[in-house]
């Protein structure tokens, strides 16, 4: 089956989709939050997003791009969510530790009409997300699943595969390197 699933992924690389019909396909929200990510990963996440609302879409639901890129003052208030501010705890990563800090992480969202499901869709989402992750997989998509994470999985959150640990992100980034 892994043979079939690579073979199937180099087919479809040869089959590029033009930026604007992708564009065309997506709402506001998610083309802010793709639009706060690195140029050089934008077209990946357009991609991830069309398959997202399109996969979605089979469930009667809307699949959005709901965040992007953060600052690290933004991943702090995230951050102490369940721990010094109330709430539960909704992320491990403090400030200069998340792909978010870098433009190339972004989290989805799967929405009936104007209510967001993923809290109360529990098993409905996470079977929305692992069809999804299939499909990002098979399109051989340069991208990583939070669903995989053993110790804190998250399946909304996407990240660009950039060969770099966090710690040397963090180095590139002070330098003003490019990290994708």
């Amino acid at each position: 089956m892994g043979f079939f699933r690579r073979f199937l992924a180099r087919m479809r690389r040869w089959r590029i989709p033009t930026p604007a019909k992708v564009r065309s396909r997506l709402d506001s929200r998610s083309e802010k939050n793709i639009d706060s990510l690195l140029p050089a990963v934008q077209e990946t996440f357009r991609d991830l997003a069309v398959i997202a609302k399109r996969v979605a879409g089979r469930y009667g639901l809307d699949a959005k791009v709901i965040s992007g890129h953060r600052s690290y003052e933004e991943q702090q208030v995230l951050y102490n969510k369940g721990r010094t501010a109330p709430g539960p705890k909704v992320t491990n990563a403090p400030p200069g530790f998340s792909n978010h800090n870098f433009q190339v992480a972004c989290d989805l969202g799967l929405f009936d009409g104007s209510e967001y499901v993923d809290g109360r869709g529990g098993d409905t989402a996470n079977k929305i997300y692992r069809v999804i992750a299939n499909t990002v997989e098979t399109e051989g998509l340069n991208l990583a699943w939070g669903g995989h994470w053993s110790r804190f999985p998250d399946p909304p959150h996407w990240e660009y595969k950039t060969g770099f640990t966090v710690s040397e992100m963090r180095e590139r980034k002070a330098a003003g390197l490019s990290i994708a």
